[in-house]
């Protein structure tokens, strides 16, 4: 009888430590993008800008590249100097993938504009970025 008892605990103790092991659990697919990614690629610049729902003209200079190979080199941060780090698309966000991750709204993409929100040190941030327009080249157009 006690040899019973003592193999029903070992086998309701067997049970209890083969049920606790499990694999991890594999994360939740990222949820699809609706956002254009094609029209992504380049550098933009901040056009217009607001901070907690106001206009504000601080963040003039302020540009975002976004490479083919989903890297983000921008000098939107507190030291205003260039970062680039790897992003990754979650659904409609673009999260830059920095220490800690920052992520953006993209709330809307054309070929000319690009509408971003975002927090940053308890502000929340809108950035209407446009194509980065390009110096003219210096062409000499004296004759001789």
């Amino acid at each position: 009888m006690i040899v019973l008892k003592k193999i029903g605990l070992l086998l309701c103790l067997i049970g209890m430590i083969a049920g606790g092991c499990t694999s991890d659990p594999k994360p939740p697919p990222l949820p699809p993008t609706t956002v254009p990614m094609e029209k992504l690629s380049g550098t933009w610049e901040v056009s217009h800008a607001e901070r907690n729902g106001r206009n504000t003209a601080t963040l003039e200079g302020i540009y975002f590249t976004f490479t083919e190979d989903k890297k983000l080199i921008s000098n939107f941060n507190l030291s205003l100097e260039e970062r680039t780090v790897p992003y990754q698309m979650r659904g409609d966000t673009l999260v830059a993938l920095s220490t800690p991750e920052q992520p953006y709204l993209i709330q809307s993409l054309t070929e000319t504009g690009i509408v971003l929100r975002t927090k940053m040190e308890g502000y929340l941030f809108k950035l209407v970025l446009k194509t980065k327009e390009e110096p003219p080249l210096n062409e000499d157009t004296e004759e001789s």
